[in-house]
């Protein structure tokens, strides 16, 4: 009998690329600090960390479509903004979403970060401080490491209670 030790088992259509993101997270959060121990360059780690936090997002957004729309492969989630996406999921939900307060509202923002950071972010590792350039000091002021696990963590976990495969009663009579 082979057995797979492997953390990325292959489930086929329900693997969850968001959850390899989300443990990713984790674990550079624990390197962080080694590496500022060690004089490397403490933007690193929170600039990574922003944009695997918005894979994970992505990838539960993408999820949640999954569970709430028949048509979501058809759907063009990989080319719509991230607030598209969002709209579309809550509105088959049912659910009103607010993206001017709260957690979508500093998700958008993280992923307006994200946008702004990504032209500089190659080859931050051989910046010295003094060349670091400023909207890479900004992300990593705004968006510590922290903060940007803390809005993944929300986001995933209001994408998968709102787009539980379960109904309510009255959504359910109300499609007989």
């Amino acid at each position: 009998m082979i057995q797979n030790f492997s953390s990325n088992p292959p489930l086929g259509r329900f693997q969850n690329n968001g959850y390899e993101y989300l443990s990713s997270i984790y674990r550079m959060k624990e390197e962080h600090d080694l590496l500022s121990s060690r004089g490397i360059t403490p933007y690193i780690m929170p600039v990574k960390v922003l944009v695997v936090a918005c894979l994970a997002i992505e990838e539960y957004i993408n999820v949640a479509g999954f569970r709430v729309d028949p048509d979501w492969k058809e759907f063009d989630h990989e080319n719509e903004s991230v607030k598209d996406r969002l709209e579309r999921v809550f509105e088959l939900i049912g659910t009103p979403v607010n993206f001017d307060t709260g957690i979508w509202k500093d998700v958008l923002g993280l992923f307006e970060m994200e946008k702004r950071i990504k032209k500089h972010s190659r080859g931050l590792i051989r910046y010295h401080e003094e060349e670091i350039p400023e909207v890479i000091k900004e992300a990593t002021q705004k968006y510590p490491i922290r903060l940007s696990l803390a809005l993944a963590e929300k986001a995933i976990e209001l994408l998968l209670a709102n787009s539980t495969l379960s109904f309510s009663l009255g959504k359910v009579m109300s499609l007989i």
